[in-house]
Order: structure tokens, then C-alpha cells, then sequence
């Protein structure tokens, strides 16, 4: 089921594995359900091109925690990242100078 005392997230190489060493299968399960939630939501409210865009990095980082876990695990400068592409996916976070950006 997991041994968070033996394991506490080390870099396992690999995201998920990372996880399912720490929390066991409940803690693999409820992670890909979180993202699967989470990416399905943003998936139909991304509209304009910077959302879009936040989407697809939050895709790519899903993609590179198959390789290396620190993605995933809760470290500062990736966690800071995955938040702020969340809030310009959910368009929580917008240039402030709309007509600039479109040329």
C-alpha cells in the first residue's frame, strides 16, 4: 500500500511511480483521477490562444513526469509553474492588453 515513512516522495525516475511508492495504489488512483478531472476541465473551457497554450504546457509536464519525478513530487520551482499555467488555463490570469496581442 505504499510506505510513506521509507519512501517520502524520494525521485523515484518516474512521476507516478514516485507516488505510488509513497501513498500505495489509493494514492496513484486519486492522482490520475485529480489530473484526468482537472484536464478535462480545462480541455473545454480553454478559449483563447494563451489558454490554449497553458493547456498544452500543462500536458507536457504530465508527459515529462514519465521520466523524471520531480515534476510531480512538490518541489518549488515545478509546482510554481504548474500553478501559474492552471490559472491561465482556467483564465484566472490574463495579459492586461488584449489588442497588442492579437497582431
Amino acid at each position: 500500500f505504499g510506505s510513506l515513512c521509507k519512501y517520502y516522495f524520494f525521485n523515484a525516475h518516474n512521476g507516478p511511480l514516485a507516488i505510488f511508492l509513497t501513498l500505495g495504489l489509493n494514492g496513484i488512483v486519486m492522482y490520475l483521477m485529480f489530473w484526468n478531472h482537472q484536464m478535462k476541465l480545462l480541455r473545454n473551457i480553454s478559449k483563447d490562444r494563451s489558454q490554449k497554450i497553458a493547456f498544452i504546457a500543462l500536458m507536457m509536464v504530465l508527459l515529462h513526469a514519465s521520466s523524471e519525478a520531480m515534476c510531480v513530487v512538490g518541489t518549488i520551482p515545478f509546482s510554481v509553474f504548474v500553478v501559474i499555467m492552471m490559472k491561465i488555463a482556467k483564465g484566472e490570469i490574463r495579459y492586461k492588453n488584449c489588442k497588442s496581442a492579437k497582431r
